[in-house]
């Protein structure tokens, strides 16, 4: 239960540190994001939402004003479990949205920048290219003697940010399953910005 409560409570964090992406001029956020079929076996979506400035700033780190200042529109965030049962527990976490620039953008992934060299995150090299400009962050944890880990993907493709979050008990999914979770999501994303159509992705 609590190795439960923890993957649940980190990734949310992750969610607001990402910052979560924002949307302009309407791209499809959702059909942006990572799909049950792009998951390793036994995921399932547990739940998804919108994020608007105002909620997005309620949750934190990010200040309203600092959300206004990077031109933050809206997000769009996607859960996906393992449960405790399958011996395997773990969740991943997809998000995708636009800043109203370019440069905006570049400025809100600046800030998870700082934010992954602070208190227990570490950066992690990137050994591929992922989007215009991406990091690779992780942090662990013990929950009553279990070791659970944390990956954290975040790139930027022009206006648009996304993130992949893989949050599981060490030894199971880790670095090279978040890099390539995120280069899917990065390629759809690229994909849709070129071709905004339903089905073209």
């Amino acid at each position: 239960m609590r190795i439960r409560y923890f993957i649940g409570c980190v990734v949310f964090a992750c969610a607001a540190f990402v910052g979560s992406a924002a949307r302009a001029a309407s791209p499809d956020l959702a059909a942006m994001s990572l799909r049950a079929d792009d998951l390793p076996s036994g995921f399932a979506e547990a739940n998804h939402r919108f994020w608007t400035p105002q909620q997005l700033g309620a949750e934190g780190p990010w200040t309203l004003a600092q959300l206004k200042a990077w031109g933050y529109l809206r997000g769009y965030e996607i859960k996906f479990t393992r449960s405790v049962e399958s011996g395997r527990p773990g969740q991943i976490t997809s998000a995708v949205g636009s800043y109203g620039s370019s440069a905006g953008a570049a400025k809100a992934l600046a800030a998870n920048l700082v934010e992954c060299r602070k208190g227990p995150w570490k950066r992690l090299t990137l050994r591929v290219r992922i989007g215009d400009r991406g990091y690779l962050c992780r942090r662990t944890a013990n929950v009553e003697g279990t070791p659970v880990e944390l990956h954290f993907i975040v790139w930027r493709i022009g206006r648009l940010k996304g993130s992949v979050t893989v949050t599981n008990v060490v030894g199971q999914l880790g670095a090279p399953e978040a890099v390539l979770l995120g280069l899917v999501q990065a390629r759809r994303m690229r994909c849709m910005h070129r071709r905004p159509r339903v089905g073209a992705c």
